[in-house]
């Protein structure tokens, strides 16, 4: 395996994500429980006003619970994405175990993290991508390296550091592929929607589209944090692994 590269994360990240395609979305979707549950009520309503005022809260839902639940589930799947690399398929039951096992201190680090985003894009935009790059791999090192809450953005960006522009493209891409998904359900399904039905089409569509898309960018950020680690520290996939023993 190659060094730390945006083709590299991405390629690698896509085939971690494909190989344990069951127990990532079954790890998304306990995480997306809440949104899974409101966007059944919505689902379930056949009175047009009524569909229409739960459909903000819903947009407010998806906005608000997608950002803080894609970094936790960056902690549950790096179980997967180290044990893939070291050569060891993980099952089922031990992703979601292991994974879930520091659900804790990652959701702290989690709400500072959304935080300083929010606090960085209302600053002009530009220091929310700087933040994001620098922040990229906190979490998988919350969950391996249990640096403490301080130490995790620390980590982060000392790991980050010279490669913050890839990081970048890596984002970027995740970004273009799926704003097109999301405009490809809008105009097939809102834009030409010929009643209640086909918006409630639109509505599972984007909840299903964002649980599989969090797990696929948990893996690139697990497959990004293992490459940054060998490339400056030497660190294999099989000592990674060992954390979880």
């Amino acid at each position: 395996m190659e060094n730390f590269s945006i083709g590299n994360a991405l390629g690698t990240g896509f085939r971690v994500w494909f190989k344990n395609l069951p127990a990532f979305l079954l790890l998304s979707i306990i995480l997306y429980s809440p949104v899974l549950v409101y966007t059944f009520s919505v689902m379930t309503e056949d009175n047009l006003f009524e569909f229409l005022r739960k459909i903000e809260t819903w947009s407010q839902l998806m906005a608000g619970w997608g950002m803080l639940a894609q970094f936790v589930i960056a902690s549950a799947i790096i179980y997967g994405v180290v044990q893939e690399l070291s050569g060891h398929h993980a099952g089922l039951g031990a992703s979601v175990t292991k994974g879930l096992s520091r659900f804790f201190p990652v959701l702290a680090v989690t709400i500072l993290m959304v935080l300083g985003l929010i606090v960085g894009f209302l600053l002009i935009i530009v220091p929310g991508f700087v933040l994001m790059c620098m922040w990229f791999v906190a979490v998988p090192a919350s969950v391996v390296e249990k640096p403490g809450i301080g130490g995790a953005f620390s980590r982060s960006a000392e790991l980050t550091k010279g490669h913050r522009w890839e990081i970048f493209g890596i984002l970027l891409v995740l970004g273009v592929i799926n704003f097109t998904i999301g405009q490809l359900l809008e105009s097939t399904f809102v834009t030409g929607a010929k009643g209640l039905g086909d918006l409630k089409i639109y509505l599972g569509s984007v909840v299903g589209v964002s649980i599989a898309f969090s797990a696929l960018q948990a893996s690139i950020q697990g497959v990004a944090y293992f490459l940054l680690r060998r490339e400056k520290e030497g660190t294999g996939a099989d000592e990674l692994a060992r954390v979880f023993d």
